[in-house]
């Protein structure tokens, strides 16, 4: 298993602008990106300081998977994910000790990364992404 670092930490929230401002404002954040997740329901900003990177999530319609997770955790962090050399590698081992996803395909996340997610019942209660450029 090859997890080099974190690539990013997601927050869930239904006032994106609060968000962002506080982080742009108060804690020397720049935003760097923005991206409509159709596929997902989701709307995407990425911030960024000199060594962490936050992705900002809001819902874009009621039917978005991320509106029951707000009404249940209010603004939260949603996932942590971990950047790796080899995806594929790393999942296959997993799953050979028994982890389970949320989906059993890696798929194409913002910035054209490869993404996969282990599901909270296998972690313990954490959502945690896996990504490879």
């Amino acid at each position: 298993m090859f997890l080099n670092q974190i690539d990013h930490i997601a927050i869930a929230t239904n006032n994106s602008s609060k968000c962002i401002d506080f982080f742009i404002n108060y804690l020397n954040f720049k935003q760097i990106h923005e991206e409509k997740m159709n596929d997902m329901e989701i709307f995407i900003t990425v911030l960024k300081n000199k060594f962490i990177h936050l992705e900002i999530i809001t819902p874009i319609n009621e039917n978005s998977f991320l509106n029951k997770f707000i009404k249940k955790h209010n603004t939260a962090i949603h996932h942590i994910a971990f950047k790796t050399d080899d995806i594929f590698a790393n999942v296959n081992y997993l799953k050979n000790k028994g982890i389970k996803f949320t989906k059993n395909i890696i798929e194409k996340g913002i910035f054209n990364k490869n993404i996969i997610f282990i599901h909270p019942k296998s972690t313990g209660g954490i959502l945690i992404e896996l990504c490879q450029k």
